[in-house]
């Protein structure tokens, strides 16, 4: 996703979120609090996206989708403040991460546990990569309700496209998969730079092309 998403007028409301109230719902450690301090100028609530201001019926899961912006001090922000905030908002969250001109989408799968209805299950956060400030503006994907808006917004955040019949959670485990053996295979290329014995080479390139192998299965739609 390399362009501005256009929101609904009536669901805008442009509130400023205290960190204090983050805080206060989610319990962060020191660690947590001090990259807050350190990275985000300023977390607003953007826009409410619900039946009334989205005109989109209510999906089995999904309630309401809200959207929040995250002022930037830098460039960078660790995904730890993203989960923070996440914590503390039962509903699921876009972010609008903005800092020096760029403009980041991101957002976790988030979903009540099967087996406690009061706990949430929260994956790492999607991030769509940075793009300008001037990018051309959108409406939203179009969809049947207010799930399946933010299911068609963690699609483009993941850029895997779905497989026929793979739900939701399958398709953020496949997500979390591709990204862990891409992350296993960079460092085996590193180590694979550095070895000097031709045998233990051959041997790690040959891991190397398993590795491959094993990332294009679970990209093939």
């Amino acid at each position: 996703m390399d362009f501005l998403l256009i929101f609904p007028d009536r669901a805008r409301l442009d509130k400023n979120v205290p960190k204090t109230a983050i805080y206060a719902h989610s319990s962060p450690t020191k660690r947590q609090k001090e990259l807050f301090v350190a990275q985000v100028d300023s977390i607003t609530w953007a826009y409410k996206l619900s039946t009334e201001t989205a005109n989109l019926p209510q999906g089995e899961t999904v309630k309401e989708l809200q959207v929040f912006n995250v002022q930037l001090k830098g460039q960078y922000l660790d995904e730890e403040v993203l989960n923070v905030v996440d914590r503390s908002i039962p509903s699921p969250i876009l972010y609008v991460i903005r800092g020096q001109g760029e403009v980041e989408y991101a957002s976790a799968y988030k979903r009540q546990s099967r087996s406690d209805r009061s706990e949430l299950v929260i994956s790492k956060p999607f991030f769509s990569g940075r793009f300008s400030e001037g990018s051309t503006a959108r409406p939203m994907p179009v969809a049947l309700n207010l799930e399946a808006l933010y299911h068609r917004l963690l699609e483009n955040l993941i850029g895997l496209a779905r497989r026929p019949g793979e739900t939701m959670d399958h398709l953020v485990k496949r997500a979390e998969r591709v990204a862990s053996l891409k992350r296993e295979a960079a460092l085996l290329n590193v180590k694979i730079d550095r070895e000097r014995q031709f045998n233990r080479k051959v041997d790690m390139n040959r891991e190397l092309n398993s590795l491959i192998k094993k990332i294009e299965e679970n990209c093939r739609e």
